[in-house]
């Protein structure tokens, strides 16, 4: 009953006609059920079907008739073997009219029940008579009538065949495509099966960075209970997200009171009006800065600055607290300690007996502690560095000071000033700009006079181009040895297969019979240890492979209170 509860046609003539169709007073078929397509033509390009284009002329007027005396006496009409004529086929059926009461219709319906008493076919072009008695038609006209409808069943076995060619290649087709869908199952379960994989590679790395972010929570939550700066992040509706500690001396805040309004709380400044600052944070995007005063008279440096997402977006501010009582207290202590370095520095530097220049990036002196040379220190004020030394060393003294603004780095150069009078040694030493820590703001220039030890240096060369010349013109052979037998220096190779340089660096005992070498080493040892001069003799084979003695006068060389050398005199050359 449910099933035909919506559709009150059926429900009014289910298992009582099977046949049979309602129309209403216009001939608009409403409703059909059963085989009417015999006395009806029904074409499938009809959206809404009326008898009138679903009969000929002369049944319309029939079903007209019909259907007014149907409304009109509110009964049943019954019509017997009535003929109804197609191109294919003629049948005779009875019909009965009744009127039926629909709630869901408002204009009356009309339904026709149709009984089929017999479906013949016919000749086209030939007149069948309306009669009911069936024994009038010929044998001819049955056969043509069968003949028709075989050709008919022909037709529709015909066409049955071609349905089903087309529905076994429809299902071929169907059976291709589900082995490409198959095949795209299996190539799709390969695919999610590296997902898989990949999904395990992200599942791990999700772990690793959740264990990142534990730890960059842990460090977080640390942080903010151990600094010692009172702050509170706000969302946009000055609503509490968190804070730190510290916070306290400023607000009386507890963990239960996240997300509460700020407002909603009482502070240590009455006269502050933080929720307005906030708000011109928020509207702003700008830090707002405030020097204020707690009830204790204690001093704060408050920010207010905007809390910023990853994306650059403002979901609210957050609020500092710097105690400057705390900081005023340290600075103290740091003024002092800068003013005793100065005072140090100072007394060093007013007091050193060394002159102490500070020069520009454009090498003038901007500062002196005392006179350099003849220069007084009024003098040397605004002078050029380079100026003040004399000329043959200005260049090599602009080379310097490029070197050390340039790159940074400290120098060191000889000068000799007032006409080569005095000797000067400067350290160069670079100091950071104090806007610009990249850059060399100022150098500060240590004279050190050394114009005796220049003047010692310059004696000890004479000294030593004396012993050369008198080394390399002695009428002697003369060996220079020091504690190890190794020779310093020779005069003359004239007996040795080798040349002086190749000598000199060599052990003298490798050149010797060893026969001879102990006691010539003896000997030489004896003089390291405070003998006085004593003569060796002993032989060795000259170059032209002949035996030679030799006899040569070893004597100590002092330098200071020390033996450092031992000398070898020989043989006239």
């Amino acid at each position: 009953m449910s099933e035909y509860s919506k559709d009150p046609f059926s429900n009014y003539i289910i298992n009582r006609y099977p046949t049979s169709f309602f129309v209403n007073a216009e001939l608009d078929v409403l409703y059909m059920v059963g085989e009417l397509d015999t006395i009806l033509s029904l074409p499938s390009s009809l959206a809404n079907f009326n008898l009138e284009k679903m009969l000929e002329s002369s049944q319309v007027s029939f079903f007209r008739e019909a259907i007014a005396k149907a409304f009109k006496e509110d009964k049943i009409f019954r019509y017997s073997n009535v003929v109804f004529k197609n191109e294919r086929k003629s049948a005779f059926v009875d019909m009965t009219f009744e009127k039926v009461d629909i709630a869901s219709i408002q204009n009356g319906v009309i339904e026709c029940r149709v009984f089929f008493n017999e479906v013949r076919p016919f000749k086209l072009g030939v007149n069948v008579k309306e009669t009911e008695d069936l024994s009038v038609i010929s044998a001819d006209e049955r056969i043509a009538m069968l003949e028709t409808e075989l050709a008919k069943y022909k037709v529709s076995l015909r066409k049955l065949q071609k349905d089903q060619k087309m529905r076994v290649d429809e299902i071929n087709a169907q059976n291709r495509e589900m082995m490409t869908n198959n095949e795209e199952l299996q190539s799709t379960n390969e695919e999610l099966q590296s997902v898989n994989e990949e999904l395990h590679t992200v599942n791990s790395e999700l772990q690793y960075k959740n264990k990142e972010l534990t730890i960059a929570n842990n460090d977080i939550n640390n942080l903010l209970k151990s600094t010692d700066i009172g702050t509170i992040f706000l969302d946009k509706d000055l609503r509490i997200r968190r804070f730190t500690p510290a916070i306290k001396r400023q607000f009386d805040l507890i963990k239960a009171d996240e997300g509460r309004l700020i407002s909603a709380f009482a502070n240590q400044f009455n006269e502050e009006k933080i929720e307005d600052s906030c708000e011109e944070v928020l509207q702003t995007e700008k830090p707002v800065r405030k020097l204020i005063k707690n009830l204790d008279g204690e001093e704060f440096m408050m920010r207010i600055s905007p809390y910023r997402t990853s994306d650059k977006r403002v979901e609210g501010v957050v609020i500092t607290f710097v105690d400057l009582s705390r900081t005023k207290s340290m600075l103290q202590e740091f003024d002092e300690s800068i003013q005793q370095t100065a005072h140090r520095l100072n007394a060093i530097y007013e007091n050193s007996r060394n002159p102490l220049l500070f020069i520009s990036p454009s090498y003038i002196v901007t500062d002196a502690n005392r006179k350099w040379g003849k220069t007084s220190k009024q003098e040397l004020i605004g002078t050029k560095l380079t100026q003040l030394v004399d000329e043959e060393y200005q260049h090599l003294l602009t080379a310097k000071l490029d070197v050390l603004f340039g790159d940074y780095e400290p120098q060191m150069i000889n000068v000799k000033i007032d006409q080569g009078k005095a000797n000067y040694q400067l350290i160069l030493i670079p100091i950071q700009d104090t806007k610009n820590e990249s850059r060399v703001g100022s150098a500060c220039v240590i004279a050190l006079e050394n114009t005796k030890q220049v003047a010692y240096l310059e004696s000890l060369e004479r000294t030593k181009e004396t012993y050369m010349s008198f080394m390399e013109n002695a009428q002697h052979q003369m060996v220079l040895l020091d504690k190890n037998g190794i020779i310093i220096n020779i005069n003359n190779t004239r007996n040795s297969p080798y040349t002086r340089d190749e000598l000199i660096g060599t052990v003298i005992y490798d050149q010797l019979p060893p026969s001879e070498v102990k006691q010539y080493k003896s000997n030489i040892e004896k003089i390291f240890k405070g003998g006085s001069q004593s003569k060796i003799s002993f032989k060795y084979v000259g170059v032209d492979q002949i035996e030679v003695e030799a006899t040569v006068i070893a004597s100590p060389v002092l330098v200071g209170d020390q033996i450092a050398y031992v000398a070898l005199v020989g043989n006239p050359i």
